[in-house]
């Protein structure tokens, strides 16, 4: 397995993208490409615990629907000039903020 991060693996998916004129119909084929693929990380999970796979099946299949996740995640982020390292910065000061402040239950994006 080879070594990668996150810009890497976002520049990569440019590679392996076939682009759509207009942009609008590239925004929706991104966001419907991610809610195709989350709905198959659901449908594993369902599946697993309907009792079709064993922990060592179901490892290894929801590692490569995650990956799909993660393709479309990333041109999701290229599409709007951002970078995941710079979300997950954020995201990861904000909790650690609520958690400061007691506030990590509950519901709100201000909380």
């Amino acid at each position: 397995m080879i070594d990668i991060t996150l810009d890497e693996y976002q520049d990569f998916v440019e590679t392996t993208w076939i682009t759509d004129a207009d942009p609008i119909k590239e925004e929706l084929r991104i966001v419907a490409g991610l809610a195709e693929e989350m709905g198959e990380v659901f449908g594993k999970i369902k599946k697993y615990h309907r009792g079709d796979m064993n922990a060592m099946e179901f490892r290894e299949i929801i590692l490569d629907e995650l990956g799909d996740v993660e393709y479309y995640l990333a041109k999701l982020y290229n599409l709007y000039d951002l970078r995941r390292i710079d979300s997950l910065k954020n995201n990861h000061e904000k909790l650690l903020d609520r958690k400061a402040r007691n506030v990590i239950r509950g519901s709100g994006d201000k909380r």
